[in-house]
């Protein structure tokens, strides 16, 4: 078993597809795929972030092969199995992002959260209209309070 084998086999653990691996660590798609085709091996510098994002990995078996997959919690304060793996980019769950880029290349998808955004800013510029309004009026008020208090001023 080589590098690539270790990281496909931590994908499956953690319920991910490879392209939502990749999108984790910040990766182009298709980049654990093309080391998949050539010698199965991973460029340093993804290795670095492989362990970056996933400090649970075990770097020895990562590397070597020898050991457990992931770290226990004595050695590490790692992610427990089943919990969510977050974009450290976005901050946003990796499974959900990737499921949501797919989402989105459908059409209609796409027709149904455009709707969803304009009904949202249709909303909130109504709500913004009734600011300007409570504002404008709070003014008349303020200005009509400030005359009757010049009249009794007056008066006395």
């Amino acid at each position: 078993m080589n590098v690539i084998d270790r990281v496909k086999e931590f994908i499956v653990l953690r319920k991910l597809s490879v392209s939502g691996f990749e999108k984790s660590l910040g990766l182009a798609n298709n980049t654990i795929q093309k080391a998949i085709k050539r010698s199965g091996s991973v460029k340093d510098d993804t290795m670095n972030k492989i362990l970056e994002v996933y400090p649970e990995i075990n770097p020895i078996w990562l590397l070597m092969g020898k050991g457990d997959m992931i770290l226990n919690e004595s050695n590490q304060n790692h992610v427990k199995e089943g919990e969510p793996v977050y974009n450290r980019e976005t901050g946003i769950d990796a499974q959900f992002e990737e499921m949501f880029a797919r989402y989105l290349k459908s059409p209609k998808a796409k027709n149904e959260i455009n709707k969803i955004v304009a009904t949202q800013i249709s909303g909130i510029t109504d709500k913004l209209g009734l600011l300007i309004l409570d504002n404008e009026i709070k003014a008349e008020i303020e200005k009509a309070v400030a005359e009757n208090l010049k009249e009794q001023e007056v008066k006395q």
